[in-house]
C-alpha cells in the first residue's frame, strides 16, 4: 500500500514544479521524504488508520484491483471497531 505526499518546504517556498513522492504506508503516520529539489521533510498523517485504509481500498478499486480492494476496506473496518471501542470505554471513564 502506498501514499502520495509532497515535499512541505517546497509548498513553502511556493516552488511550481511540485513532485509527488510516493512512500510506503507505516503504522506509526510518520514519511520522510526528499524531494528533486534537494529538501528532505517529515511528514505527519493526522488520519486516523480506519480513513487511510479506506482511501487505499477506494484508489484499489479504481485501478482495478479488487482484491486488494477488499482486504483494505475490512482492515478499514476493523480498524474503525478498535477507534470505536476505545473512545466508548473512554467516554464511559471520563463520565462515570
Amino acid at each position: 500500500m502506498k501514499l502520495s505526499l509532497i515535499c512541505a518546504k517546497c509548498m513553502q517556498e511556493d516552488i511550481t514544479t511540485i513532485e509527488f513522492r510516493t512512500v510506503e504506508f507505516k503504522n506509526d503516520g510518520r514519511y520522510e521524504i526528499t524531494c528533486q529539489n534537494g529538501h528532505s521533510s517529515i511528514t505527519f498523517l493526522q488520519q486516523q488508520k480506519f480513513e487511510i485504509l479506506f482511501d487505499i481500498g477506494a484508489c484499489a478499486i479504481i485501478d482495478g484491483y479488487y482484491r486488494e480492494a477488499v482486504s483494505s476496506f475490512t482492515s478499514a473496518l476493523e480498524r474503525f471497531y478498535e477507534f470505536f471501542i476505545k473512545v466508548v470505554c473512554i467516554q464511559r471513564i471520563l463520565i462515570g
